[in-house]
């Protein structure tokens, strides 16, 4: 993400749009996020490497579907980045730069919020029940992180013991 990144409102499912509507507030909070967002990756820290607010994760998730696309279609913007390649020296594997499966699983398995791709998913079929206890609204606030088993447990399949 850079500064002038600006995310289109079809990364997210259209009913987490319609409880935003054209709330300005709410868009330019998201842009400013991105610019938060865009210096700390910068200087090397990721959301889920702080605490910090729901809509944080949700931008990298965002981030993720869109430079897996630009990548595609774009190569020559990432020649001066070294290609990683998916073992190192000692033969341990790490992702790779085609590994996008494997960076979206390090990434959800490193978020504090187990939501994090839920808007992003359209039709998600516990967004619902996201959007219930955590209104578009708030991803900006300060919160308990609802860690992992959390999706699980809103839709009843997990039981805490």
């Amino acid at each position: 993400m850079n500064h002038s990144t600006t995310l289109p409102p079809h990364h997210f499912d259209l009913r987490v749009m319609m409880l935003v509507g054209e709330n300005r507030a709410w868009a330019e909070a998201v842009k400013q996020r991105c610019r938060v967002i865009s210096n700390e990756t910068e200087a090397g820290t990721l959301p889920f490497d702080r605490p910090g607010p729901l809509i944080d994760e949700v931008m990298i998730g965002a981030a993720l579907d869109g430079a897996q696309a630009l990548l595609e279609d774009m190569p020559e913007l990432f020649e001066r980045i070294p290609q990683r390649e998916a073992v190192d020296g000692d033969g341990e594997y790490l992702i790779g730069d085609e590994d996008w499966d494997g960076l979206s699983d390090g990434f959800d398995d490193d978020c504090e919020c187990d939501e994090w791709e839920v808007p992003l998913r359209q039709g998600h079929p516990l967004l619902p029940a996201v959007l219930a206890q955590r209104h578009p609204f708030t991803w900006f606030d300060a919160r308990e992180p609802s860690g992992p088993g959390y999706l699980q447990r809103l839709a009843g399949s997990l039981v805490d013991g």
